[in-house]
């Protein structure tokens, strides 16, 4: 009897954590998680797309090519090559980069970056333009080193900048 009380005492603490508020579809979710994978988010933006059947096949090469960051870590030319090679596409760089342009204007925003400083420019990009965002947009492009550093100080001086407008870019 006394493992019983036990067992009961547990079941009651643990419905007791948990949010009684919550329905069986919404903690099924938080248990579950997303099952809509991050490749096919990519594939419904690109269906939105009006694209020739080149460039969806572009896409889909480029889309396959991300790493699980969301960088694409391949030189152009090497993708117009492979297109070449693999898919039986006679792509130019100028074709590639026109449609890497396109994914980059996907969801979530930074996706197809080569790197985390023009992941973090591609997101400052899609902000209202304002005096902030040029900061951000300047100590992203000319002080990335410092930036990933911390080097707060060191960036301030550069910006020629009061403390809080520092703390605030």
């Amino acid at each position: 009897l006394d493992s019983i009380d036990s067992d009961d005492r547990l079941a009651s603490d643990y419905r007791a954590y948990g949010d009684s508020n919550q329905t069986g579809a919404e903690q099924e979710e938080m248990v579950y998680g997303d099952t809509v994978s991050f490749y096919d988010k990519l594939m419904e933006q690109v269906s939105e797309e009006d694209l020739t059947n080149t460039q969806r096949q572009i896409m889909e090469y480029l889309i396959g090519s991300l790493d699980n960051d969301g960088f694409l870590r391949s030189d152009v030319s090497f993708i117009s090559e492979n297109l070449a090679i693999y898919q039986g596409l006679d792509v130019t760089d100028k074709d590639v980069n026109h449609v890497l342009s396109i994914l980059q204007s996907f969801d979530p925003a930074g996706i197809g970056a080569s790197s985390l400083q023009e992941c973090l420019l591609l997101q400052i990009a899609r902000r209202e333009d304002s005096r902030l965002t040029r900061r951000m947009r300047r100590v992203i492009r000319d002080y990335f080193d410092d930036f990933t550093k911390k080097h707060w100080e060191k960036i301030r001086q550069h910006l020629k900048t009061s403390e809080y407008e520092a703390e605030e870019v």
